[in-house]
């Protein structure tokens, strides 16, 4: 089981968003490190957003959008990350509602997966 979440360095000179307490991931891999949690959660969920695609098309559920049940026949998920999806309806498919779907309005959350 692998846990996503941000911890602070061992020197106390910031935070980064890592993967089993190792390496930063997502922005975090490419700057010096924030001053604070805070921080560190939204820059990875930024880095979350920038990365949702529309992948293909699916035809087994209805749409994931809440209040909606059209079938759903498009796939959205973000690159690089088999374990986020949204499947919606042709009217509500856009990037904007697959992030809401997925809950990526704010700064990141931790993760178990496997």
């Amino acid at each position: 089981m692998n846990h996503r979440t941000v911890l602070e360095r061992a020197d106390h000179s910031g935070f980064h968003m890592v993967v089993n307490g190792r390496h930063p991931v997502g922005y975090c891999a490419d700057h010096a490190p924030h001053e604070t949690e805070a921080e560190a959660r939204e820059c990875f969920g930024q880095y979350q957003r920038d990365r949702v695609r529309e992948r293909g098309q699916a035809s087994w559920t209805t749409c994931m959008l809440k209040g909606c049940t059209a079938p759903a026949r498009r796939v959205f998920e973000i690159e690089g990350d088999g374990y986020a999806l949204a499947v919606l309806c042709e009217e509500h498919a856009t990037k904007e509602n697959a992030m809401q779907v997925m809950h990526l309005d704010g700064p990141a959350g931790d993760a178990w997966f496997s």
